[in-house]
Formats: C-alpha cells, structure tokens, sequence
C-alpha cells in the first residue's frame, strides 16, 4: 500500500520514491545504452514527449539516430517530429503499449524471458 497525498508536489515524490524503491527491488544497473532507452520510453510514452535538446545535453548523442524507427513512426502518423519535440499523436498513443516495446534491448528482452522461465 503507497501513502496518500492530495497535493501534486507531494504526489509526485510518492511516485519517484515508489519508482525508485522498485527499481532496487526487482531491477538491474543499466549500461549507458539501456539508460538512453528507459528516458526515451518514459519521456515519449509517459511525459509530454522527447525533447531532442534536452536527450542530447544527457546523453551527447542525437535522438533520431539512436533511434532511427521515430522517422518510420512520423511516417505511420504514430509520432509528430517538430524541430526541438518528438510526441505521440493520438494515433501512437492509442498503440503506446506496442510502441514501447520497440525500445526494450535483445539484450533486456532476454533477461525478461528468463524471469519466465
């Protein structure tokens, strides 16, 4: 059970901490690559979208060539790619549960599989 909290501030430090917490729980230390992945997903699919300033000033690479799929995804009508955002159109977001798993590593796809096993 996860504490309570009507105001936004303190909402949101609930939802890091409990972020956090799992994380230390049940995941693994990401490589840098693993790192630029879990930004984009949470950025594009859970925030307002990818600022292509800001993934640059993190990780000194450009977003569309670490990942080359959004110019599909922009063809598709799954993302709108203006000069400085790239963000889910309605379309991408009624599909954002597909289009997550483009991000996800073989790598992490294999470790997954094995927590199955």
């Amino acid at each position: 059970c996860a504490k309570y909290s009507p105001r936004a501030v303190d909402i949101k430090t609930e939802i890091d901490a409990y972020i956090n917490g799992m994380s230390k729980l049940y995941g693994i230390l990401l490589n840098a690559d693993e790192q630029k992945r879990r930004y984009a997903i949470k950025q594009l699919l859970h925030v307002y979208g990818l600022n292509h300033d800001e993934y640059f000033s993190l990780f000194s690479q450009d977003l569309h060539e670490n990942f080359p799929f959004l110019r599909e995804w922009e063809q598709k009508g799954y993302v709108k790619i203006s000069q400085t955002w790239t963000q889910l159109t309605a379309l991408g977001l009624s599909l954002s549960d597909y289009l997550g798993s483009f991000f996800i590593s073989d790598d992490i796809q294999k470790l997954m599989t094995e927590k199955l096993d």
